[in-house]
């Protein structure tokens, strides 16, 4: 007639994919078990199964019977790796700087495709892409304690822009009508007496005129 001793082992089911189980193996006969999984779940049972993201977690089990409870704590650690990254802007324009930002977890070895010929391996890295079009990034990311890997593309979009350069600077103009077939108005703003060079690109960037 004891309040049993509380005692659970884990067993790591899939590592990459940070599914963690749990086995009671309490003495003098537990009838109830609640758990803190230590992640904000909780859970009942003498077996149980959750699925973490990578990192270091305390786990409580309370094991009960009629004649009391006993309570105990493992820390465990999961070395899972999930890609993720994010674009300071998905349309950009020709021959900008792009900062791509590692938004990944469990990741400590990084590798990037930039779809214009170009790679990485920062974990933050910037990229400049001289030509219009749509491009797929793609992040690799690994976690080398537990081997796993992941990855993930977005595309982004990379136009010419549309204005005049001006001591470095882009201004805007207007063009009119839009539609055209033919002949068209382009307008824009000078201060005092300028002398204006422009030039017309078609949408590869060579110019026509």
């Amino acid at each position: 007639n004891l309040p049993p001793e509380a005692y659970f082992t884990y067993d790591v089911l899939d590592a990459c994919n940070g599914i963690v189980q749990f086995n009671d193996f309490s003495a003098y006969f537990p009838t109830s078990w609640a758990w803190n999984l230590g992640d904000s779940n909780s859970a009942v049972g003498n077996t149980v199964i959750n699925t973490y993201p990578s990192g270091v977690y305390t786990v409580t089990m309370i094991a009960t019977n009629a004649f009391g409870s006993d309570t105990i704590m493992q820390a465990i650690a999961v070395n899972s790796v999930e890609a993720g990254f994010s674009i300071a802007a998905d349309t950009v324009f020709a021959g900008s700087l792009v900062s791509f930002t590692d938004a990944s977890i469990g990741a400590d070895s990084w590798s990037w495709n930039f779809g214009n010929n170009t790679t990485g391996t920062l974990q933050n890295p910037d990229n400049i892409y001289n030509t219009s079009g749509i491009y797929t990034v793609w992040q690799y990311v690994t976690n080398t304690v537990s081997g796993c890997k992941d990855s993930l593309s977005r595309k982004i979009v990379v136009e010419y822009p549309v204005g005049i350069v001006k001591n470095g600077s882009e201004q805007m103009f207007s063009v009119s009508p839009i539609p055209s077939s033919g002949l068209v108005d382009i307008g824009f703003k000078i201060e005092g007496k300028e002398y204006v060079i422009m030039s017309i690109c078609d949408m590869t960037g060579k110019v026509i005129y």
